[in-house]
């Protein structure tokens, strides 16, 4: 008995980290901490220095508002080595090494 071989044009070895509320893969483990991080000095300013409320949360809340940060700019919706590459183009790397023909000088960075 004789079978033709099928033919799909679907990529089965591509595999989805799943997205849930915006963040992608394991991102919410990295919120989580920024969360956890929030409240934990806000229990240490109110309940151990005696911080008015207003103030402890002014204070407590910069580790949320720097992991959110960290993820909006270097995770969220980005190429898996992003956050290295663009460091390393900021600190004068040569991460990506263009074709000989198109060696341009890149108009962000300066060059001695």
């Amino acid at each position: 008995m004789d079978e033709d071989l099928r033919i799909s044009t679907s990529n089965s070895m591509k595999v989805s980290q799943g997205v849930a509320f915006g963040l992608e893969g394991n991102l919410f483990i990295v919120l989580l901490a920024g969360v956890l991080g929030t409240m934990f000095l806000l229990i240490l300013l109110i309940g151990f220095i005696k911080l008015p409320l207003i103030n402890a949360l002014s204070v407590s809340i910069v580790p949320l508002l720097a992991v959110m940060t960290y993820l909006k700019i270097f995770r969220i919706g980005k190429p898996p080595a992003y956050q290295k590459d663009l460091i390393d183009l900021l600190l004068g790397g040569d991460t990506v090494i263009p074709h000989p023909k198109q060696q341009k000088k890149n108009p962000f960075i300066k060059f001695v």
